[in-house]
């Protein structure tokens, strides 16, 4: 599965990597996408690029992993990409830093992240427990 320059429009990735979890083969699937960076040491106010602007949405032990920024996109931290991906069985095979974007001259840091899909564990029963979202679709045009 692929999600590119996608995530920069959702904020909790929790129902994402459920979702995404339990439908890719175990032991082969694939998951890779891109993220804004968001600083480990980064506040929701302070996040070193273009600016925060509110909380970080979202609720849980995995909270304040991401914040809405002045641009109207998301940022996320590695820890908390690391931390749900490791609690829907996804084992971590790359993170490429890279340029996402350039804004006003400014380039935007971001990742790339490829994981693979090795076990059932806490993905199958988070999945059963996640509440009912609306869809997380995004379509952008090129």
């Amino acid at each position: 599965m692929l999600c590119a320059d996608t995530f920069i429009y959702v904020g909790p990735l929790e129902r994402v990597f459920a979702l995404t979890s339990a439908k890719l083969r175990r032991g082969s699937g694939l998951f890779s996408f891109s993220v804004e960076s968001l600083e480990e040491e980064s506040d929701a106010g302070s996040d070193g690029g273009s600016g925060g602007s509110g909380g970080s949405g979202g609720s849980g032990g995995l909270a304040r992993g991401f914040v809405l920024r002045k641009s109207g996109r998301y940022a996320h931290k590695r820890s908390y990409v690391e931390a749900l991906a490791g609690a829907h069985g996804l084992r971590l095979l790359s993170a490429q830093a890279v340029v996402v974007r350039t804004e006003v001259a400014v380039p935007i840091p971001g990742v790339v992240y490829l994981f693979q899909r090795t076990s059932g564990g806490a993905a199958e029963a988070t999945l059963e427990a996640a509440p009912e979202a609306a869809p997380v679709a995004v379509s952008h045009e090129l």
